[in-house]
């Protein structure tokens, strides 16, 4: 059983439509990341660990919204 936890801050991830992934993704203690219309670059960021550019390349398309 993991140790209780006090975080300062909390922040919400939807777990797919509707939280179609909540149940999978807990029972698998696993994120499941949806990538909308799909960047391959940002597919083989996720591939490679590259959590950096993944985040960029978020950050960069939400300037555009």
């Amino acid at each position: 059983m993991p140790e209780p936890i006090s975080p300062s801050r909390v922040r919400y991830i939807k777990l797919g439509l509707h939280g179609a992934w909540e149940t999978d993704c807990l029972e698998r203690g696993v994120i499941r990341i949806g990538f909308e219309a799909g960047r391959p670059e940002r597919f083989e960021s996720c591939l490679n660990s590259r959590w950096d550019d993944v985040f960029k390349s978020w950050i960069a398309e939400a300037a555009f919204r």
